[in-house]
């Protein structure tokens, strides 16, 4: 039977970074990339337990109102 992505996360021996540093990552790979980035490419360079989709809900927060 296949595990859910909550019970894979939950029996990790590792921590996923603080949101801040993944918000970081995710920033740093899209501005570094010369085509659009998919969010399954984000999520296999960033390490286990990250959740990138959650980290670009926080940076499009962030940018909002910046004129970028």
């Amino acid at each position: 039977m296949a595990e859910t992505d909550q019970e894979f996360r939950e029996e990790s021996l590792f921590e996923a970074p603080p949101m801040g540093e993944q918000e970081r990552m995710v920033e740093a790979v899209l501005f570094a990339s010369s085509e659009p980035v998919t969010v399954a490419e984000l999520a296999a360079r960033m390490p286990h337990g990250a959740d990138p989709a959650e980290a670009l809900v926080h940076l499009r927060k962030r940018y909002e109102g910046r004129g970028i």
